[in-house]
């Protein structure tokens, strides 16, 4: 009640009664009338017509692949390739080319496939939607192949073998798989549908074989895709649609997908629906019944449904929007009705400000004043006009304008002492970044001589390998050189005979006596031995000396398939007749590196790849170029590394080897190698098993401060 004497307070209360309290109800009754007429039309009526609508395309979508299907089947030079000899089709033969132009007409269909009555795959597309090329090593392993190898297939091979049309519902293709790569494309694209046709004898009505075609589900996500794209087209950046299975258990179509757009990794297709976030509650709203469905919070949506009439596939389309996008022109409208009520409440206003206007004068000298005092005139002071609440304002102002100035007064001392110890404080700075520069020089000075230890202990590691590897050529040698010894007695003493005149018939007996056509044979192998024993110990030689030679502080472009070639032949000893590598060499450009430490990445990680396998295995070694960075991957066949050890594998010190056997730096090294040329090093468990490090390299080579010398 006290508030109430003063003048500020009945005009605030005025104001309250007089428009904020009517336009408070007047949205109420607005909200309520508008979202019943809203719920009643865009739920009811658009979202449902909308999902039926989308049913419908998918409808006569599918009905058309079906007809195409029994089309394709009836081509007569089909039917006659099926009722020769059972042979795989020729490549550019005229039942390929039929394939091929199918497949690039219809753009639907990822394989298209011709089975005899024995199982037999005959022919295949060899050439995919896009245009491109199959690998012919694939399609000569899938050709002449049983479709009893792919189970779906072979089912759809046995219903039409009886003369029955054969579909199969939603499923990733293994026939597929083997010729698309889909690892990087849209989630979408990894499945299929399949439609079969029994191919017959026009003359006698016989099944001649089936015609399979695989159709990728893309194409049935772009139905839904559309549906999200004509809301946004509105505005409504909440709309999208879901394709459910028959038993509305799993999501056949979303679009959150892994990689639709790049950097995506979210994937809802194939997820079962109880799970998803926000949708938890659409399985029981759907068993409601009903042509729409209501999601409560925190999903709070709207959604209208609908069957795909074919019998064959029954799947639901739930489209659904939520309720923000819903209400928007409530929303709208709304403001547009507060905008014209707040009109009314400006005009109440001004009436206030009349009224006011008797108690502006004072204020208006409080601010002259404040004015002053702002401008430095601390003294400045005000009279009070009044014994009320302007009064008392009045006198407040002039104990903050006493306080003001002495305030001043103080931060006026304080700043001259302040400037004072600025000026010490920035010369102390100075020293310390003097100090910080030089450790962070000898940081540097103590990161590069770790690295070259590392290396020559890498190297020390070698020598027992590499002197083996040595002795073995030159044993080689040493032992034909006793054989030339020998040649050469025997070729001198022949030579003695035939210089001195003796007679042919004694010539032809030590011809005979000394072997002298068996040496000539011979002599030459022995020599192309020796030369390649001496190769082998240049080579090691020419390897070994690259590899210890001092690192260079300037980045060279270099191959590195060559490098790895190099590293691979050091550390030949330590997989010979154990490992078999396999190199996988891409067309990659020279890669501006700084060689030594490079050498050094790569050996570690050859090293460890070979460390980690017990016994036999493989190593694969691959170069590709991807996204314009080179790429270099090095995969073992051993045990991986553990889960739990994943994060840590490139921590200092961190091993999983036996004591003795490791320092725990070389993979910490690498990594920092890679960084330093502005790369990356990661690790991870290849599918098969085994572990799989991966380095990647930007094009132009390191950072400027990555060349340079230490």
């Amino acid at each position: 009640m006290k508030l109430l004497r003063g003048m500020r307070g009945r005009i605030l209360l005025w104001l309250v009664l007089a428009g904020l309290l009517p336009l408070a109800a007047a949205l109420l009754l607005f909200y309520q009338f508008a979202r019943r007429i809203i719920v009643d039309d865009r739920v009811e009526i658009y979202l449902h017509h909308l999902s039926q609508q989308t049913a419908d395309k998918l409808d006569l979508f599918l009905t058309e692949r079906r007809e195409e299907g029994a089309a394709m089947a009836s081509n007569e030079g089909v039917e006659a390739f099926l009722r020769g000899a059972p042979a795989p089709a020729p490549p550019a033969s005229p039942t390929q080319a039929i394939l091929n132009e199918y497949v690039q007409i219809h753009e639907v269909y990822d394989l298209m496939v011709l089975v005899d009555t024995g199982g037999t795959i005959r022919a295949c597309n060899s050439i995919n939607r896009f245009g491109d090329w199959f690998d012919p090593r694939l399609l000569n392993e899938l050709v002449g192949q049983s479709v009893e190898a792919y189970p779906v297939e072979a089912a759809a091979w046995r219903q039409a073998m009886q003369g029955r049309a054969a579909v199969h519902d939603w499923y990733a293709s293994p026939l597929a798989h083997r010729l698309y790569f889909f690892e990087d494309d849209d989630a979408s694209r990894s499945y299929h549908l399949l439609f079969a046709q029994p191919v017959r004898d026009h003359a006698t009505g016989r099944v001649l074989g089936v015609w399979i075609n695989i159709m990728n589900w893309e194409y049935i996500q772009a139905q839904l895709d559309l549906v999200e794209s004509d809301f946004r087209r509105y505005g409504l950046t909440s709309g999208y649609a879901l394709l459910l299975s028959r038993d509305d258990r799993r999501i056949l179509a979303a679009p959150e997908r892994r990689n639709r757009r790049p950097g995506d990794t979210a994937n809802g297709v194939g997820a079962e629906l109880a799970g998803q976030p926000g949708l938890a509650a659409l399985p029981a709203a759907i068993r409601a019944g009903g042509a729409t469905v209501h999601l409560p919070a925190p999903a709070a949506r709207y959604g209208g449904l609908a069957r795909v009439g074919s019998r064959d596939f029954g799947w639901r389309i739930v489209v659904t929007l939520s309720e923000g996008d819903i209400f928007k022109p409530v929303y709208q409208l709304a403001l547009a009705f507060a905008g014209i009520v707040s009109v009314a409440v400006v005009l109440v206003v001004a009436g206030a400000w009349l009224l006011s206007r008797q108690i502006s004068r004072p204020l208006l000298s409080l601010t002259e004043s404040a004015r002053e005092i702002a401008r430095g005139q601390y003294h400045r002071r005000v009279q009070p006009a009044a014994d009320d609440e302007i009064g008392a304002l009045g006198e407040a102002f002039n104990q903050m304008a006493r306080t003001v100035e002495e305030r001043q007064q103080e931060l006026e001392a304080s700043n001259r002492d302040l400037e004072v110890k600025v000026r010490h404080r920035t010369e102390e700075l100075e020293a310390s970044n003097r100090e910080l520069r030089q450790a962070l020089q000898d940081l540097h000075d103590a990161q590069d001589q770790l690295v070259q230890s590392e290396k020559m202990a890498s190297l020390g590691r070698l020598v027992a390998g590499i002197a083996h590897e040595i002795k073995n050529p030159l044993n080689f040698i040493y032992g034909n050189t006793r054989f030339l010894d020998e040649y050469a007695d025997k070729l001198g003493r022949y030579l003695a005979r035939v210089t001195a005149g003796a007679e042919p018939a004694e010539l032809v007996r030590l011809r005979d006596e000394l072997r002298i056509d068996f040496i000539l044979g011979d002599i030459g192998g022995l020599a192309a031995n020796i030369h390649e024993g001496a190769e082998r110990i240049k080579t090691i030689v020419d390897d070994l000396r690259v590899f210890s030679r001092a690192p260079s502080g300037d980045p060279e472009e270099v191959d590195l398939c060559k490098v790895l070639d190099m590293c691979l032949n050091l550390l030949r000893n330590q997989y010979k007749n154990r490992i078999r590598i396999v190199r996988e060499y891409g067309a990659i450009p020279p890669a501006r590196v700084l060689v030594g430490k490079m050498e050094q990445v790569f050996l570690n990680l050859l090293s460890n790849a070979i460390d980690a396998i017990d016994g036999e295995g493989i190593i694969r070694v691959r170069t590709l170029r991807e996204s314009g960075r080179v790429v270099v991957e090095v995969a073992d066949s051993g045990p991986g590394i553990p889960p739990e050890h994943l994060n840590r594998i490139f921590d200092p010190f961190f091993t999983t080897k036996d004591v003795g056997k490791g320092t725990g730096l070389g993979l910490s090294i690498s990594y920092s190698i890679v960084q330093q040329h502005g790369g990356t090093l990661r690790a991870r468990n290849g599918a098969d098993g085994g572990a799989v490090f991966r380095v990647e390299l930007p094009p132009d080579g390191p950072p400027p401060a990555a060349g340079e010398a230490p």
